[in-house]
């Protein structure tokens, strides 16, 4: 056989077990976080938790966050709902302290409809706050992706969020925690300096 083709064959075997390698690290976070996000969909409190950092848990204990969660969703003076959630993009694979990690990012439609008391309020009042709200809602998510439907009074939310996966092995069991500016404070606690730089604010 041509030295050269033999070398060609050997790279070409390597590369084609390094796509394959990754492509399958790619493949598990993609289908575990499909999965985290269905359960949120569904709100399976209780299932949603556990494709959650475990670590989280050492500031947050899970009984708290399940009821954090139930406060969102069933609250009596808001409607909340979440849509059409999908993974946009699977980054590369990092290793920090003997540790996997991927960065990505999914996108979301959220539909809020809110039950305030607005008894004694004149249609200028009520119109100050959609105003107030809507200014609120354009400022977390960005200006062009928050819609208010007036004739159902139901806002309507483009999200997109940048998301931090984790994994002992890097193969499996991956974990995650979606990048929020508030909840620096916490992930400082838990996630290395090399992913937290990482961040888009």
């Amino acid at each position: 056989m041509n030295k050269y083709l033999g070398r060609f064959l050997i790279a070409f075997v390597f590369l084609s077990q390094a796509a394959f390698a990754q492509n399958k690290y790619e493949k598990e976070i993609k289908t575990s976080f499909e999965t985290y996000l269905a359960s949120v969909e569904k709100r399976d409190y209780e299932g949603s938790v556990e494709y959650l950092i475990p670590e989280f848990f050492d500031v947050i204990p899970k009984e708290q966050m399940i009821d954090m969660m139930k406060q969102v969703f069933e609250n009596p003076t808001m409607e909340f709902q979440i849509k059409d959630s999908k993974v946009l993009d699977v980054g590369k694979l990092q290793v920090v302290n003997k540790k996997y990690y991927s960065m990505m990012h999914y996108s979301a439609v959220m539909f809020m409809k809110f039950s305030f008391d607005t008894e004694g309020q004149d249609e200028a009042s009520k119109l100050e706050t959609q105003k107030q709200m809507k200014a609120a809602f354009d400022e977390g998510f960005g200006v062009g992706n928050v819609k208010y439907h007036a004739e159902t009074d139901t806002y309507e939310i483009f999200a997109k969020k940048q998301v931090c996966a984790s994994s002992v092995n890097g193969v499996d069991n991956w974990k995650f925690i979606v990048f929020e500016k508030d909840l620096m404070p916490i992930m400082v606690k838990f996630l290395p300096k090399e992913i937290l730089d990482q961040a888009e604010f």
